[in-house]
């Protein structure tokens, strides 16, 4: 027999190995085309979660919510600010309080005061009675707190009337300490 028989010719095979680079060929094709349609259906499902609308209408509320807390921390700090510069005037500034009550409280009870003036150095004081005894009394009392407790000097009597339904009014100036 001869040896040099072969009943595939190599025409077969080369057809063969061509069927068989198309098939392959072919299912890269087809996986491709399923791979794009895949990623094209959940891109536009994503867009559809996601749109860039909605994500507009949360960035301009944040950036709205953040400008007034802006606004707010803006008049916080100034109020702050006010509130520092006021407590260092306060403690500057000479307190009255005490000079006052300590005077008021030296007035005798038939004597009633009718009206205070304090400024920078100087208090007036004007106090009515219908006695000169109790205005003398009150006007002794003053003048030894300028003695005693040394929160006034130079005390003098601005005027000394009388009514006509027979009534006092003494206004006494000192400098305050």
């Amino acid at each position: 027999m001869n040896s040099d028989i072969n009943l595939i010719s190599n025409q077969d095979r080369e057809s063969v190995e061509k069927r068989k680079r198309v098939k392959i060929v072919r299912a890269i094709a087809i996986i491709a085309l399923f791979f794009t349609a895949f990623i094209s259906i959940l891109t536009f499902a994503l867009n559809q979660q996601i749109s860039l609308s909605s994500i507009k209408r949360e960035q301009n509320s944040i950036l709205q919510s953040m400008s007034l807390l802006s606004n707010k921390k803006a008049l916080l700090y100034f109020v702050n600010d006010r509130l520092k510069n006021i407590a260092q005037i306060l403690k500057q500034r000479k307190s009255y309080i005490s000079i006052v009550n300590t005077i008021l409280g030296d007035i005798p009870s038939e004597v009633s005061a009718t009206a205070l003036e304090i400024d920078k150095d100087n208090i007036l004081l004007t106090v009515s009675s219908n006695s000169l005894f109790l205005m003398n009394k009150f006007l002794n009392n003053f003048i030894d707190l300028s003695f005693k407790k040394h929160l006034v000097k130079d005390v003098t009597i601005e005027t000394l009337t009388i009514d006509k339904e027979g009534g006092y009014s003494l206004s006494v100036k000192a400098k305050l300490l």
